[in-house]
């Protein structure tokens, strides 16, 4: 059999080489959602968060696209026919076509993010004192949340941890994450809640006497939720009871609720 190349119209390709656990994922029955995510560097940052490499992500993991040059011939190939003179004119004979050469590969690592330093830059402080209208006002050009986690590097469930662990929440739409002294009042406001109910907050609890609490006193509801977000084991659990359905978050542990 025959091998020819191309001698017009070249094509560029790039091959990527699959780690067997994303080949595994993306030949089950339900194939994760990839995508190809990059930041931008900031100038003034020397930080290696924001270093701006491409990186391929899943639902839960993100890989970092690496190059690698080989010094092996890496060619694209597909099946020609051509008519040959020794053969009868409704004959063809198959033979190769080399229609691109590969001289680097695309290799892919699991990157450990981290989204939360990207995540503090990206996402303005909250701050209590400040009146509601002129945060609004200040900050009409910051995007959504899902809009910031499109443009960081990581996926979206480790977006969404980063989050927790900052403690971030959206008020009207937009963003914030809490200064110190708005989290310490919050926390403030919440253990003399749940003295009052005499709720254990190192056990499973109802939340709806906390947030009744909370909005008397002052508090912001969606900090009060980032917070009990920031210290549960995992999203709070629906229960019911009677006509009514209450949320039960169960905290981590003492040990963190104790450095608030």
């Amino acid at each position: 059999m025959e091998f020819n190349f191309a001698l017009h119209g070249q094509e560029n390709f790039r091959l990527l080489e699959l780690p067997p656990e994303l080949v595994q994922l993306l030949e089950s029955e339900q194939p994760p959602h990839l995508s190809l995510k990059s930041y931008v560097q900031d100038p003034s940052s020397s930080d290696d968060a924001t270093s701006g490499h491409a990186v391929l992500c899943t639902d839960d993991k993100t890989f970092q696209i690496r190059q690698r040059q080989s010094s092996n011939s890496v060619f694209i190939i597909k099946p020609y026919l051509e008519k040959q003179a020794n053969l009868p004119s409704s004959k063809l004979a198959t033979s190769l076509l080399a229609i691109a050469q590969c001289r680097n590969t695309l290799e892919l690592h699991v990157h450990d993010s981290a989204p939360s330093l990207i995540l503090e830059r990206l996402i303005p402080v909250f701050d209590a004192d400040t009146e509601k209208s002129s945060l609004s006002d200040a900050n009409t050009n910051i995007n959504s949340k899902l809009a910031i986690f499109k443009d960081i590097p990581a996926s979206k469930a480790e977006c969404e941890a980063a989050w927790q662990e900052i403690c971030a929440f959206e008020l009207d739409g937009i963003p914030w994450r809490p200064d110190a002294t708005t989290l310490k009042r919050t926390w403030e406001i919440l253990q003399s809640s749940a003295a009052t109910h005499d709720i254990s907050l190192d056990q499973p609890f109802v939340m709806m006497p906390l947030e009744k609490e909370m909005e008397e006193d002052g508090g912001i509801l969606p900090i009060f939720y980032a917070v009990i977000a920031n210290l549960s084991t995992e999203s709070p659990t629906a229960i019911e009871h009677g006509d009514c359905k209450h949320m039960v978050p169960s905290f981590k542990s003492c040990a963190n609720v104790d450095s608030y």
